[in-house]
């Protein structure tokens, strides 16, 4: 049974936490409908961005914000879900560096075939280049770091 104060949080952040999904494609726009869909988020919490806007007008239709400007979608997200392909992922850790707080944002990568160092390495390398911003700090979340979870082929699996 959840605790009260548990649920008080989970209730707040369900109410304000907003969530850019960096690259609607099938992964993209599976986790933001599956994220409205549990009723968790409505779809007006949930920016999708994607280089094609008009590939999402049924997103757009639904309620999601939609955009092709990722700085911007970081900008007023607390939440960062990388889901492009992954040879677009270091020009997209360098488009958005100037956009990310790592006080505030937490950045989670679904970025299929990249491990997460290689997407911290990209973050850091680009945060590097703004000022108060030093490597400790970073809340960088992907799927490779989730305990007890190993992927065929992998070191432990």
């Amino acid at each position: 049974m959840m605790s009260a104060n548990l649920r008080e949080v989970q209730t707040e952040m369900e109410n304000t936490v907003r969530i850019a999904i960096l690259g609607a494609g099938n992964i993209g726009t599976s986790i933001a409908r599956g994220l409205a869909q549990a009723g968790n988020f409505t779809p007006g919490m949930i920016t999708l961005t994607r280089r094609r806007t008009h590939l999402l007008e049924e997103y757009k239709a639904m309620g999601f914000e939609v955009t092709s400007d990722n700085p911007a979608a970081v900008k007023g997200a607390d939440v960062v879900i990388v889901a492009v392909e992954p040879q677009r992922a270091d020009t997209l850790l360098q488009e958005i560096a100037p956009a990310l707080d790592f006080d505030r944002h937490i950045l989670i990568s679904v970025v299929t075939g990249l491990s997460l160092h290689q997407n911290r390495g990209g973050a850091r390398e680009a945060a590097a280049h703004r000022p108060g911003h030093a490597e400790h700090g970073h809340r960088c979340a992907g799927v490779d770091d989730l305990p007890g979870l190993q992927r065929p082929g992998r070191p432990g699996a």
